[in-house]
């Protein structure tokens, strides 16, 4: 059977190695192939698209390689195969919109920690991305606490807001300092509220803004 090694989209592992478990063949010519491989770390799969070169040089002769998942080998190695894609392929997470560099910073390095499951560090990044948040929605001086009760009696974020960015605080909290790590289930919901509050703080007012500028121009 052949291998490779690359990231893998269900496991979030780096350089993991996939062995191929089958292939099939998907184009008339016969030298374009599907290539299905597991994962060693997490055993889910993914697929490949393998183009086989029609003769190799082997010691000398010219000879026909084997199909991809015959190849006894490291097929990223060898002449004889190119990969053209794999699939599912690395999706880079992304940030809503009109938030600035430094929050788009700390949310996303919370998401890649969830993903590789790091969740201490995730939860602690997604309170620094709603603290870095606060302080361009509100300058009151004090801790996150304080701004963000004032941002509630400003009118500036409602109710609701106001509970998902403590229940942010708090976690987040937790994920920092407390002994005891926080789960996965408490670090997505982490992930959830800390998307909403930048959504409904920045990204749909500005939106609307735009809108609004559309229609009166």
């Amino acid at each position: 059977m052949s291998y490779f090694s690359c990231y893998c989209p269900h496991c979030h592992t780096e350089n993991a190695a996939f062995r191929s478990v089958a292939d099939v063949v998907t184009n008339d010519k016969g030298n374009v192939f599907t290539l299905f491989l597991a994962c060693n770390h997490c055993k889910c799969g993914v697929c490949a698209t393998v183009v086989v070169s029609e003769l190799v040089n082997v010691g000398g002769f010219f000879v026909k390689p084997a199909q991809p998942h015959s190849y006894d080998g490291d097929i990223r190695l060898s002449d004889a195969y190119a990969i053209l894609n794999i699939y599912p392929s690395k999706e880079s997470p992304s940030a809503p919109g009109y938030i600035t560099e430094n929050i788009k910073r700390c949310y996303l390095q919370g998401i890649d920690n969830l993903l590789r499951n790091q969740f201490d560090a995730a939860g602690a990044m997604f309170r620094k991305a709603l603290d870095l948040a606060t302080k361009e929605l509100e300058e009151t001086k004090g801790n996150l606490v304080n701004r963000i009760d004032a941002l509630a009696t400003k009118n500036k974020i409602t109710p609701a807001m106001k509970d998902w960015a403590h229940a942010i605080r708090l976690d987040g909290n937790e994920a920092a300092h407390d002994g005891d790590p926080i789960d996965k289930e408490t670090c997505e919901t982490l992930k959830s509220f800390t998307e909403l509050f930048l959504m409904y703080a920045f990204t749909l007012p500005e939106m609307l803004k735009e809108r609004r500028a559309k229609l009166t121009s």
